[in-house]
């Protein structure tokens, strides 16, 4: 069984047997970033609230997309 963290900053913890698996740990708003554009919606113009209450804006890289919480 694996163990899933999710925290408020958009991070994302897996853990096997108490190993960390850093491949699975994408983080969940680069994952609905992914989700978005696979709809056609360009992330990069989202109104992003976290659940503390901070602002993020997602933008692409050449590496795909990451993003940075900016002020509340």
């Amino acid at each position: 069984m694996i163990d899933i963290l999710f925290f408020p900053n958009g991070n994302t913890a897996v853990f096997e047997t108490n190993q960390q698996i850093p491949a699975l740990q994408k983080s969940w708003l680069v994952l609905f970033a992914e989700f978005l554009e696979s709809k056609n919606i360009d992330p990069s113009s989202a109104n992003i609230t976290l659940p503390n209450g901070d602002k993020a804006k997602l933008f692409k890289t050449i590496n795909g997309y990451n993003w940075k919480i900016i002020t509340k």
